[in-house]
């Protein structure tokens, strides 16, 4: 708790080391350049879901131009095969052990729209940077998928509706069907995700050109027992 409530929290007005994704985007909202580096950032404050959906609505510059760039980014990605699928969110409250509640979670909102799409963008470009500096890493492939019925395009997707196959952790990077994308790995929750953490620990001994010395083989037991330990 002190690392992820103090020393990893993003509390308003504090400064926090980071590994910033550095972004030049025109004005068709099309990424004309990227950057990735170690910085200092401060923390200029906390907003909530509600906060930034308010901000979009209420026409706020800034916020409007950030949603356009990730509805286009989502638009690039499902114009790839990408999937939109119609499921629901929940979220458990076990504050009381004796009465846990299950609360749905607001979905398709302006602010998740932002949260979605910025995470996929930055994994993304994480995967192309270790790609191109042909680092072993470990990346999320997933296999073309199957449709099992025929559907109108006006008819949202489900589970139900098409064959796909989970995706698997490879140390060579490959498509990622569901995402629509030709590379795909995690580093935007190492607080949450262990593998996040090592691919985020390969970038940066890349950035400061440090070799990072961890064999293939161990790497790929530690995605097995990530993934085994998800399923449980």
């Amino acid at each position: 708790p002190s690392l992820s409530e103090d020393l990893f929290s993003l509390r308003e007005g504090q400064d926090r080391a980071a590994v910033t994704f550095h972004l030049e985007v025109d004005s068709a909202n099309n990424i004309t350049h990227s950057e990735i580096y170690r910085s200092i950032i401060n923390i200029d404050g906390n907003l909530t879901y509600d906060d930034v959906d308010i901000k979009i609505e209420n026409g706020e510059e800034e916020w409007v131009k950030l949603w356009e760039f990730c509805q286009h980014q989502k638009n690039i990605r499902m114009g790839k095969g990408a999937l939109d699928l119609d499921r629901a969110e929940v979220k458990l409250d076990i504050a009381n052990p004796d009465q846990i509640l299950i609360k749905s979670l607001r979905i398709n909102t302006n602010a998740t729209l932002l949260i979605q799409e910025l995470a996929i963008l930055s994994n993304h470009q994480a995967a192309i940077y270790c790609r191109d500096h042909y680092l072993t890493s470990l990346f999320r492939t997933q296999p073309p998928y199957s449709m099992n019925r025929e559907r109108d395009e006006s008819d949202s997707i489900s589970l139900r509706d098409i064959y796909i196959q989970p995706a698997r952790i490879s140390l060579k990077p490959d498509g990622h069907s569901a995402l629509g994308l030709d590379c795909y790995l995690q580093v935007t929750s190492p607080i949450r995700r262990f593998l996040d953490l090592v691919n985020q620990m390969i970038i940066l001994g890349q950035l400061a050109k440090q070799e990072m010395k961890i064999a293939n083989e161990e790497m790929l037991v530690w995605a097995k027992r990530s993934e085994d330990y998800q399923r449980e």
